[in-house]
């Protein structure tokens, strides 16, 4: 009787908020800037655009609870994981090791950045390396939009420029922003 009413309170009383904890480990969530449109001149040469580049981060809540494959022999432990892992970013992307293994100290994050403006074939050869060593989860790449101007200062007074988050700060870029279009 204790077994049955426990099984019915943990299904149907509490359904809900177990659901809810599933859901939460199952699931992460990102936000995703919109892409600035295209500037032309009035012969429809380009004078702004956007390039993809790539934020890489490491989630150090995911490889501090990383746990080795129980059938594969060959795969690291979790401190050769955290050693693989910090000497491919800093050959990679140049950062400063000693940055990245105190990033690796904020157990609780799942969001930590490590180097912004990644070229596209430095992000590709990341994403080899997390899909040899499956550390899926653990260093995560995400394309951004970045603001280019082909011709340079050509005319910058009248189109402006973006600040780093990709917002118009002056000029056309700033008049015609997200939120007043």
């Amino acid at each position: 009787v204790f077994l049955i009413g426990r099984l019915f309170a943990l299904q149907i009383v509490d359904n809900d908020k177990y659901q809810a904890i599933v859901i939460d480990q199952l699931t992460k969530e990102y936000t995703t800037d919109a892409e600035r449109g295209k500037i032309f001149d009035c012969n429809m040469k380009l004078l702004a655009t956007n390039t993809t580049t790539y934020r890489v981060f490491i989630s150090p809540y995911d490889i501090n609870n990383y746990e080795p494959a129980k059938n594969d022999a060959d795969a690291p432990t979790k401190e050769q994981a955290k050693a693989m892992i910090a000497d491919k970013l800093v050959e990679v992307l140049g950062v400063d090791r000693q940055t990245v293994l105190e990033k690796f100290t904020k157990t609780n994050r799942l969001d930590e950045t490590i180097k912004k403006n990644v070229d596209p074939e430095t992000a590709a050869a990341l994403r080899e390396f997390v899909q040899e060593n499956g550390f899926n989860g653990m260093i995560n790449i995400s394309a951004t939009s970045r603001r280019y101007y082909p011709y340079g200062s050509l005319a910058s007074h009248l189109i402006g420029f973006t600040n780093s988050e990709g917002d118009g700060v002056y000029g056309i870029e700033r008049v015609y922003t997200a939120e007043e279009v």
